[in-house]
């Protein structure tokens, strides 16, 4: 069996409960109730997304109900960026900073006995990713219009566009493409 036929099998279960617990949660409330599931497997997702087993070899047909069940809308897939993936706490070798900062992102406290109030695990090592992640944001604009400058002068495309180098033929040739 396949490692991508190992995390569809292991997220069937899941997802059978996941629908079990909408149905419950709409019957008790009376107020239809989204159901999502969330998964790391791209192979998983693909595969619930279409019909069929296609070159898949070792897929019981009790499992392809997933694939009418997410066609029929009665839940939808989405998938969880490896960064956040609070999954991987309890699957994965991590090192202490990945650790704190994925309970942080679970919500997880402890007491602290000095001040006697409970204060969130890693919530330094989240603030330190967030300011990592917005320094890259920034610096990959920056690199763009950088590039940007550096591949092209305004001037030229404008001219290049037009027949004439004419400055006042190029304001007539080019008419309606101002920015």
């Amino acid at each position: 069996m396949s490692s991508c036929e190992s995390e569809y099998l292991a997220s069937a279960s899941a997802r059978a409960e996941a629908l079990y617990m909408g149905r419950l949660w709409t019957f008790l409330t009376q107020r239809e109730t989204d159901i999502g599931v969330i998964t790391d497997s791209t192979f998983g997702r693909a595969f619930t997304q279409r019909l069929g087993v296609g070159r898949i070899k070792h897929m019981d047909v009790k499992f392809l109900w997933l694939q009418k069940a997410v066609r029929d809308g009665l839940m939808t897939i989405e998938s969880v960026a490896t960064p956040v993936n609070v999954s991987d706490l309890g699957t994965k070798k991590l090192s202490r900073q990945r650790r704190l900062f994925l309970m942080f992102l679970m919500g997880m406290v402890h007491f602290n006995k000095d001040i006697m109030e409970y204060e969130a695990v890693g919530e330094q090592e989240f603030t330190e990713y967030m300011q990592r992640k917005s320094t890259g944001k920034n610096m990959k604009v920056v690199r763009s219009v950088m590039m940007q400058t550096i591949r092209s002068d305004p001037a030229k495309d404008l001219y290049a566009s037009c027949e004439s180098n004419d400055p006042f033929g190029i304001a007539a040739c080019c008419k309606g493409h101002e920015a």
